[in-house]
């Protein structure tokens, strides 16, 4: 309700409670009042309110004041899908074998009848190795041509790897 509203109800109350008054002390006889006085005071008091209460009607509120409010549920939370990672390219798990590998260098074969043997070098170290023999601690020579070394992994039977003479 707007406080002009109230106020004029205030004021309403006021002027009835007023012309009350006035009537009541005049009928205790406490004061010498003109009787028709008080009578157009009261009159004009009540035809105030008349026209207060035609001129400003009050709708009639329904509420339960012991109720409580809730107010209305937040919005519904809006899905960002996550920003796409770029993956790295695909690396080959043999790889870092195949750069080891490369490290070493085939300086010779020889030929014992069927037994093939394979001179092998990195940095200080030298290999004799003939076909089955293991080598820095995880390689095994799987085969041996004229030309060639078949290298593979203890453990691994699907990597192979070719050594092959520099001449």
């Amino acid at each position: 309700m707007g406080t002009h509203v109230t106020k004029e109800r205030n004021l309403i109350g006021i002027a009835i409670l007023f012309a009350i008054t006035l009537a009541i002390i005049a009928s205790i006889g406490a004061f010498e009042l003109d009787t028709t006085k008080l009578g157009d005071s009261i009159s004009a008091s009540l035809q105030l309110k008349d026209s207060l209460l035609k001129k400003y009607t009050f709708p009639e509120v329904r509420s339960n004041i012991f109720s409580s409010f809730a107010p209305p549920p937040p919005p519904a939370p809006v899905f960002v899908p996550p920003p796409k990672k770029e993956l790295p390219p695909p690396v080959d798990p043999y790889e870092q074998y195949y750069r080891e590998l490369k490290t070493y260098q085939i300086f010779g074969f020889s030929k014992d009848g069927d037994n093939k043997i394979v001179f092998l070098s990195r940095g200080d170290a030298t290999y004799t190795l003939k076909k089955g023999d293991t080598f820095g601690d995880k390689y095994i020579v799987k085969d041996i041509s004229d030309t060639e070394l078949t290298v593979g992994i203890n453990d691994d039977t699907n990597f192979k790897y070719v050594l092959s003479q520099n001449k």
